[in-house]
């Protein structure tokens, strides 16, 4: 290419058209061309970020690699600048780019330009406001063809000009309830809380929306004004559309509102299901040491890995490297520096999860890149060793302290607890006071060098988690001991447990530590809650908090008529008041209340994992109604109502079989909807029934060959695609 051709080229561009002539002529020099095909790439991701090019005619694509597949972040114009992030930072290129029709690009060595930044902060600036602008209009689109269908780039245009674009902070406010509905708002980036009040007059979240959500449709639709309040939960961009200019564009686009009732219409299933929305964009975990003398970059990378490429770990280390800076004076600065967003945006576009992990405070103040990523957090993840100190400290404790200085309308991200421990411990004690001391919104144990605990808190926090629900009453609930043994043996991991009846007792034991083959070779005629048992000691001594897998169990209060869930507190004693039938046994004492069985309202509580794992199993073995029910009530112990009426000496004269199919004829309503909500059902035979005689290992033997037979039917493969695994 010949110099004036290029300077001409050069002289055109947003880029350099504010620079002098002369630092234009020498640039011209230093050009190349670049001719493609149609199909062929111009870099790939990860490769070097050698230079940057300006696109002469034709068209250009950009895409990331996404769960095995690619996704399409963009297209590249005539006039438009490609790679202009890697002029300003080096690293890796984010993204492939591949030409969609023949191409001519003006190519420019990356370290040219380089060496004239200091010159020339202009174009560092005019770099800056490019990738900017560019990063928007990618996440743009992707909104407009959600909601809008496919435009051409005219239509794109034309509806991009009646947009309005609108930056808040963590905790600024968007609209209080209220407020006139005469505008919605479409997030590009980020993540917001919907508010109300609540009883004592406090304005609390009540549901979340990130990026790729519409805000505000009600009130625009309806003509009513804000039924609720929405505020930033961090920095956040949206663009704002005017009622004036949705009607105009609803008359020329009808798959506007097309796209507004469908996801309407999501929202609406997801509140009746307890499900989150299935958010588009990369979610922002700011990784804090609880520990300042531990650093858990280590650990967050392994984490990572086992979530996969989807996953990525950033460090204040790791972001100097990529600018090519040191750790020299005014290095703090450069991370406050907007050109660090734009990369960090970037590296987003990509990802799935970015984890962040911030420094220890310095001098009592946190730094530029700790103060960026709790500011651009949607959760916030506390890395702790089990063993240390409990309170808070550093910057962890700080955090708490300004939050309770906080007066002004502003919704905390959610906060979780990672606690580890030595690899080869076989129980965690104490976990409640770590606890008392944060109210997190969850919490888990990992054994360091546990490869099976470390994909299971990758899971966790991917929010690809694969929850069990059971229920169950009477020994043939022992059935699920077999199917959890099948599901193991399959490879489908089982990584958190909500469970009534029966199901309490063998969840809990799975939760506690124990293999599906090793709860196969339990005593379970010592260990059911009411049939002399003897009890479980080491679930005994033990806290639900404390158990490896998170567990919740539910029971019937027959003090308030109302089901209770136990997520806290002493194992055996939830799980007594979970699994213990009326008539069986005697009901449990819990804060001065009598419970008994969860399963007699809520037999299969799934519904308590949705929102928390992103796949549910249950595992039924009320399926149907027995043929027979034999008890033998002199093998029971004491009834329980003799405790209530002293003087009562009568025996029981309902036949048992009546009794027990009365008890649980309510927890047969409302299953077909439990069941639907499931992405997978087993639901095992119950010939065997309440039979207290039976042998537990029986039903637990056929019960493991059935749901074999099941796995064999379906297959792994399909198994692992409906839980989401692969």
């Amino acid at each position: 290419m010949r110099a004036d051709e290029a300077q001409e080229i050069l002289r055109k561009s947003r880029l350099f058209r504010d620079l002098d002539d002369s630092f234009v002529a020498d640039l011209s020099h230093a050009v190349r061309a670049v001719e493609l095909k149609s199909g062929e790439d111009l870099f790939c991701e990860g490769a070097p970020s050698d230079s940057l090019y300006l696109v002469l005619n034709g068209e250009l694509e950009a895409c990331v690699a996404q769960n095995g597949g690619q996704q399409r972040l963009g297209d590249l114009r005539p006039g438009e600048p490609v790679g202009e992030l890697g002029v300003l930072f080096g690293g890796p290129r984010t993204a492939t780019v591949k030409a969609v029709k023949p191409s001519r690009l003006l190519a420019i060595e990356a370290q040219t330009l380089r060496e004239c930044l200091p010159q020339a902060p202009q174009l560092e600036a005019a770099l800056e406001a490019e990738a900017r602008a560019r990063i928007q209009r990618n996440d743009l689109d992707q909104i407009v063809e959600r909601f809008f269908g496919n435009l051409d780039q005219v239509e794109r245009d034309e509806l991009a000009a009646r947009l309005e674009w609108v930056r808040l902070d963590a905790g600024e406010i968007l609209f209080r309830r209220g407020d006139p509905g005469d505008s919605l708002f479409f997030i590009v980036d980020g993540s917001l809380w919907a508010v109300a009040a609540n009883e004592y007059g406090e304005e609390v979240p009540i549901a979340s929306l990130g990026q790729g959500e519409v805000v505000g449709e009600m009130g625009l639709l309806s003509g009513e004004s804000r039924s609720a309040g929405v505020v930033a939960a961090r920095e956040s961009t949206l663009v704002r559309l005017s009622r004036t200019n949705f009607e105009l564009l609803n008359r020329e686009y009808p798959a506007l509102v097309m796209g507004i009732t469908r996801q309407l219409a999501d929202r609406l299933r997801r509140s009746q299901r307890k499900q989150p929305a299935a958010r588009g964009g990369c979610r922002r975990i700011a990784v804090i040491a609880a520990n300042p003398d531990r650093n858990p970059t280590a650990l967050m990378r392994a984490i990572s890995a086992a979530i996969g490429p989807s996953a990525e770990v950033l460090d204040v280390e790791r972001v100097r490297r990529l600018q090519g800076q040191g750790d020299g004076p005014g290095a703090d600065s450069i991370m406050a520096e907007a050109g660090i967003g734009l990369m960090l945006d970037e590296m987003a576009a990509s990802r799935e999860i970015l984890f962040q992990i911030t420094e220890p405070l310095k001098g009592g103040e946190a730094s530029a890149w700790t103060r960026r990523c709790l500011n651009q957090a949607d959760e916030l993840l506390i890395v702790a060793d089990g063993n240390a100190d409990r309170e808070p400290n550093g910057l962890e404790r700080a955090l708490y302290e300004d939050r309770r200085r906080t007066t002004e309308l502003r919704s905390q991200p959610r906060t979780r607890l990672l606690l580890t421990h030595e690899n080869g411990m076989r129980r965690v004690r104490d976990t409640s006071p770590w606890l008392k001391a944060r109210s997190p919104d969850g919490h888990f144990h990992l054994r360091l060098g546990d490869d099976e605990d470390l994909a299971r808190v990758a899971r966790l926090l991917a929010g690809r988690a694969v929850g069990l629900a059971l229920g169950g009453a009477g020994p043939g609930g022992l059935g699920q001991v077999g199917a959890i043994q099948a599901l193991e043996e399959a490879g489908i991991p089982l990584d958190m447990i909500a469970a009534s009846g029966v199901g309490a007792v063998v969840g809990a034991g799975y939760a506690f530590g124990l293999s599906g083959r090793e709860l196969a070779e339990v005593d379970w005629q010592r260990h059911l809650p009411g049939r002399h048992a003897s009890g479980w000691p080491e679930l005994e001594t033990t806290d639900i908090e404390d158990l490896w897998r998170p567990f919740v169990c539910v029971s019937t209060n027959l003090n308030k008529q109302t089901l209770s869930i136990h997520r806290q507190g002493n194992l055996w004693d939830s799980v007594a008041a979970s699994s213990i039938v009326p008539g069986l046994g005697s009901p449990v004492s819990l804060d001065g209340d009598l419970h008994v069985s969860g399963s007699l309202i809520n037999r299969l509580p799934g519904d308590l994992l949705r929102g928390v794992v992103g796949s549910c199993i249950g595992i039924d073995t009320m399926n149907g109604q027995p043929d027979h029910v034999e008890i033998d009530f002199g093998s029971l112990s004491q009834p329980w109502w003799r405790r209530l009426l002293p003087g009562w000496s009568r025996q029981v004269s309902v036949a048992p079989d009546l009794l027990l199919r009365s008890l649980f004829a309510g927890s047969h309503r409302g299953i077909r909807e439990t069941k639907r909500q499931l992405d997978v059902d087993i639901s095992l035979a119950s010939e065997r029934g309440f039979n207290v005689k039976v042998d537990p290992a029986d039903v637990i033997r056929d019960a493991y060959q059935e749901t074999c037979q099941y796995i064999d039917r379906v297959g792994v493969q399909e198994l692992r695609a409906r839980l989401a695994l692969d």
